[in-house]
């Protein structure tokens, strides 16, 4: 079952298979889980935790682009969570 899991998720995702089925096992081997001993409440919390990496590489990285004055326009750059 878990193999299935994985597979509708990697085709559930629109993007082309070679490009995000390569990402999402990577982030279930990091997590330290087999790949056939995934269970959903394990993707739920793997993808949860990188849902959080990105929002705080984004926030960081628009953050350092603000400080250096690379918003020429005065953009405010607005967050819905302050994740700090």
């Amino acid at each position: 079952m878990s193999e299935d899991i994985l597979k509708n998720l990697i085709q559930a995702t629109g993007i082309s298979e070679e490009l995000i089925s390569t990402e999402i096992k990577a982030l279930v081997e990091r997590a330290g889980i087999r790949p056939h001993d995934l269970t959903i409440d394990d993707l739920r919390v793997i993808l949860s935790d990188y849902v959080q990496e990105v929002l705080l590489s984004a926030k960081e990285h628009c953050e350092t682009q603000t400080s250096r004055s690379e918003n020429p326009n005065n953009f405010t750059l607005l967050f819905p969570l302050d994740l700090k």
